[in-house]
């Protein structure tokens, strides 16, 4: 729907009409508006409405799911991504971020929001920005709309400096701008019989993939003498592999071509759409893990995950709010411990109410409390822990050994 049309509110209109109906059913007030829509709720207890609110968005996703609609947070982001490397800005969108991890996670205000970065797998937003901008200009170039010709504009370096950190980025890829052809000077005719009438001109192409590679044949005996005399106005469609000799010689010439070495530099293939997002997607991760090296501080954290990890990140958000605030609280030390308590002057004393030997803090519940070596022993496999096997065991027996423990509920 361009934006400004005579009829682009009428559109909207009628594309939103089910949504709309959709919240108000399951019991959430909803405004449509000309070309947006607001979710209203009002209560006294945040984590009440928090809870609400995400249950309203899930309606929202699984709409929008149902009919093929996502939602642009970075809209235009390839032209304004440059201001996200302003200091100002980037603490402004950080303090965001910030809000949403803490939303997320119900973590304590004093958590750092690296920390829950990390946990989530979550990269800071400005890496999220320009990691998105640099997928646009990708798209833009694949469909030739990518101008890099005279004065380069301050955002096109965003393509320019990808480039050197991943040179595979300057390949082709295999997106190709959609044309449509509405008279085609030809038919396509589909059988698997014999043609009663030998066509003008014939031509068998097949494809072959192996091991070691893939490769296409092309077979014509008349191609070069008739193809310049008469136009092509019928292409036939005939059955692979049933003994048809053009179709069998273009079959063998794929073969033959899959099974010789690549001559050039490699690829020598445009490489897929997926395959440059999942680069871009790498580079964002390591971007991420550099940041997360240098960033001062978290000493509980770095110790207890050394980088952001998809696989611990994923088990995490399958978590309900209050079991992950449980688990991000004892791997950042910021948690119901005496210790922090003590920090925040909630408590008086910050010793261990277990062994009463030491302070209560996460690192000393998982290594070294000997009234816990017991229950550590039997759930995480050994008595004496180290930070270091904390950091590699699973989520989900940490999960188990704090929830045993229960001195983090509230």
């Amino acid at each position: 729907m361009p934006q400004g049309g005579v009829l682009s509110p009428l559109l909207w209109d009628v594309v939103v009409d089910s949504l709309l109906r959709r919240l108000n059913e399951a019991g959430f007030y909803t405004i449509g508006y000309a070309d947006d829509l607001v979710i209203l709720l009002t209560g006294r207890h945040e984590e009440v409405l928090c809870s609400l609110m995400q249950t309203a968005l899930s309606v929202v996703e699984k709409w929008c799911t149902e009919h093929a609609l996502s939602a642009h947070l970075c809209y235009g982001v390839v032209v304004w991504w440059p201001r996200v490397r302003q200091k100002n800005e980037t603490k402004r969108i950080g303090h965001l971020q910030r809000l949403i991890c803490l939303a997320i996670t119900g973590a304590m205000r004093s958590t750092p929001t690296a920390a829950i970065e990390v946990a989530l797998c979550i990269p800071p937003l400005d890496m999220f920005v320009e990691e998105a901008a640099l997928e646009a200009a990708i798209r833009l170039r694949a469909a030739g709309q990518w101008n890099m010709k005279g004065r380069a504009a301050r955002h096109t370096r965003i393509l320019t400096e990808a480039s050197e950190r991943m040179p595979l980025l300057n390949l082709g890829t295999d997106r190709a701008p959609a044309k449509y052809v509405f008279e085609k000077p030809y038919s396509i005719m589909l059988t698997s019989e014999e043609q009663s009438t030998k066509p003008d001109i014939c031509i068998y192409t097949d494809g072959s993939k192996n091991n070691t590679g893939s490769g296409s044949g092309i077979y014509s005996e008349d191609l070069l003498a008739e193809l310049a005399k008469e136009n092509v106005d019928e292409l036939a469609w005939v059955k692979g592999h049933d003994g048809n000799p053009g179709n069998e010689e273009a079959d063998k010439l794929a073969r033959f071509g899959s099974e010789r070495p690549t001559s050039g530099p490699t690829p020598n293939v445009a490489l897929a759409t997926t395959t440059f997002r999942a680069m871009i997607k790498q580079d964002t991760l390591c971007k991420h893990t550099a940041r997360c090296k240098k960033t001062e501080g978290c000493m509980q954290s770095k110790a207890a995950m050394a980088k952001p990890c998809m696989k611990r990140a994923k088990y995490c958000l399958d978590l309900s709010r209050d079991k992950l605030r449980r688990l991000i609280g004892i791997w950042t030390g910021h948690c119901r411990l005496n210790q922090h308590l003590q920090k925040m002057g909630a408590v008086d004393d910050p010793t261990c109410r277990g062994c009463l030997e030491d302070d209560e803090s996460a690192r000393h519940v998982l290594c070294y409390c000997p009234a816990l070596a017991s229950t550590r022993g039997s759930m995480l496999g050994d008595f004496w822990s180290s930070m270091a096997s904390i950091g590699s065991t699973p989520p989900g027996k940490i999960l188990k050994f704090i929830d045993t423990v229960g001195w983090l509920e509230e």
